[in-house]
């Protein structure tokens, strides 16, 4: 039952039966810490794949919320709204849960966003800075960006795209970006160029 998404053990195993029935595995597979490695090489990587697993779960549990949503499943379990029924019977404020559906249905459009979640290489706070300016042609460069940038860059870099679509419109933004982020710079350097760009256009 979805209700089990309330025990992270529990949501599993619901996890992996769900996404059998859509014909697919789950990307990360869940680490066995019933007995601890005693090398530190083999804590660390054991500790990688624990945050990569949490970070599909994260993916798996917002699809979850998003198809009980948009079906209405929560109805037949006698909750008029959905916030009425993630709250009371799973536990989750509505904050939690529009921080899980929304980036599930805005990452449904952009499949490398979706494929690293899954994978756990991002979490939802890169996804949802992501969506903002992402599309799907510059999706696969958005998200090579994440996972080689610090979130401090990625917030730097999309906040200053959206500075400039934001006062630009959207048709001199991409003439001056094409959408894409940059690359190779460093923070100062970065705050330099979108400094000029924005000079020089205003």
């Amino acid at each position: 039952e979805v209700d089990l998404l309330t025990d992270e053990v529990a949501a599993r195993r619901v996890l992996h039966r769900f996404t059998a029935r859509l014909g697919g595995r789950p990307a990360v597979a869940w680490p066995d810490v019933r007995e601890l490695p005693e090398s530190t090489r083999s804590l660390l990587e054991l500790a990688d794949r624990l945050v990569r697993w949490r970070r599909g779960l994260a993916w798996q549990r917002g699809r979850l919320l998003a198809l009980v949503l948009a079906r209405g499943w929560h109805r037949q379990r006698g909750h008029r709204h959905f916030a009425e029924w993630h709250e009371h019977r799973l536990g989750l404020s509505p904050k939690e849960a529009q921080q899980l559906v929304a980036p599930s249905r805005e990452v449904a459009f952009l499949p490398a966003l979706s494929r690293a979640w899954e994978r756990g290489d991002v979490d939802a706070v890169q996804v949802r800075l992501v969506t903002r300016v992402a599309t799907r042609a510059t999706a696969g460069e958005w998200t090579d960006f994440a996972l080689d940038a610090t979130r401090k860059r990625l917030d730097v870099e999309i906040a200053a795209h959206l500075a400039i679509k934001a006062g630009l419109g959207e048709s001199r933004w991409l003439a001056v970006t094409e959408g894409r982020p940059l690359r190779d710079m460093t923070m100062a350097a970065l705050r330099v160029k979108w400094d000029d760009v924005i000079e020089r256009l205003l």
